[in-house]
């Protein structure tokens, strides 16, 4: 089993070749933001995958998910934190299926 570093196995996700690339795009962009907010959080891209710990994606969900929902911008906002959500849903996953991180089929 090769250790991919968490930079590598975001760059895994793009080369993917069952999604359309309206997808590869959009879900590439969100795994970027996913990477980008953990650089804010201070974790190097650089480590192995594997240490890569579950509360990192919660932190992130709670930090793009509106705090209410009471208007039709935070209805918008709400929308595209899923489709956020969905891509890095389907990274774990993938990232699972390759056996590089057994964090997708646990929480997911």
């Amino acid at each position: 089993m090769t250790t991919y570093t968490i930079q590598q196995a975001g760059g895994l996700f793009q080369e993917r070749r069952d999604l359309s690339p309206g997808s590869r795009k959009l879900y590439s962009f969100c795994i970027r933001t996913f990477l980008d907010f953990l650089t804010q959080e201070g974790v190097n891209l650089q480590i192995p995958i594997t240490q890569l710990q579950e509360g990192y994606f919660l932190k992130f969900a709670r930090s793009i998910l509106p705090r209410e929902v009471a208007s039709r911008e935070d209805i918008s906002h709400l929308r595209t934190a899923y489709g956020k959500l969905s891509a890095i849903r389907q990274w774990l996953l993938m990232l699972e299926s390759a056996q590089m991180h057994q964090i997708g089929r646990a929480h997911v």
